[in-house]
């Protein structure tokens, strides 16, 4: 880092499940010229004791941190909600280093960026709460909030994998226009017995199908109650509700 020497640096947490347009978050830091960004989500105030709490001025500066704790503050103009830490951070870089060693010299620390060197800089240094909902993403609904989930316990993560099973999921992994740039590994496809259905390829959505032997490549999406037959669909391709298809070519 010291050798790069970038503008900014990025940190972020791994247990939680969402989308970003991080870009949007460095921009909101450099039109603030701040020291550290933190993002944030309104969280029900009920909820204070599962997580990192932000206290905000009105216009987001950050005042102090509260660890789950009963009584943190209020969202300013807002009394039922939290502003939660997501756990992701935008430092300028020299405000990173500083910290950094600053930290390690100090041998009572825990070397937590969430308990000890973030409340270091509450109310002393440009540090601002970045608001998690203003995040857009390109061919998501303008109206719809992001998704967000802590799965940091076993509940959290089980409500996680409902929230993605729904057929239509809060967190849309089809959205052409913001793919998710997943690993692939030449492994062998799993295998399911049972009344002669196939089980889906990657990219494919199933809904209560009928009779089924085999589908095509990636983005197709089979409507319920469809019924296939030594088939296969184009890239992207869709079949209605209902239909019955018989023998159809693939795309090249």
């Amino acid at each position: 880092m010291e050798q790069s020497d970038p503008h900014v640096v990025a940190i972020f947490g791994a247990d939680h499940i969402y989308r970003m347009n991080i870009a949007s978050m460095i921009e909101f830091h450099v039109q603030r010229s701040a020291e550290v960004t933190v993002a944030a989500i309104p969280v029900d105030r009920k909820l204070a004791t599962e997580f990192g709490v932000i206290e905000t001025t009105g216009d987001g500066h950050i005042t102090a941190f509260h660890e789950k704790n009963a009584d943190a503050p209020a969202i300013p103009g807002d009394a039922a909600r939290v502003y939660a830490s997501m756990g992701n951070y935008i430092f300028s870089t020299r405000t990173l280093l500083r910290l950094l060693h600053d930290d390690a010299a100090d041998e009572s620390s825990g070397h937590d960026f969430g308990r000890d060197i973030l409340p270091k800089l509450a109310g002393k240094a440009e540090i601002f709460a970045y608001d998690f909902q203003t995040s857009r993403i390109p061919g998501e609904p303008a109206e719809g909030l992001p998704y967000w989930r802590d799965v940091g316990t076993i509940d959290s993560y089980y409500e996680a994998n409902m929230d993605l099973r729904s057929v239509t999921p809060a967190l849309n992994l089809y959205n052409r226009e913001w793919p998710l740039r997943t690993t692939a590994y030449p492994e062998p496809a799993g295998e399911v017995h049972l009344r002669r259905r196939e089980p889906p390829r990657p990219g494919h959505r199933l809904h209560r199908l009928g009779r089924l032997s085999a589908f095509g490549r990636g983005g197709a999406e089979l409507g319920a109650g469809t019924q296939r037959s030594r088939a296969c669909r184009r890239p992207g391709g869709k079949t209605a509700s209902s239909s019955i298809t018989a023998i159809s070519a693939a795309a090249r």
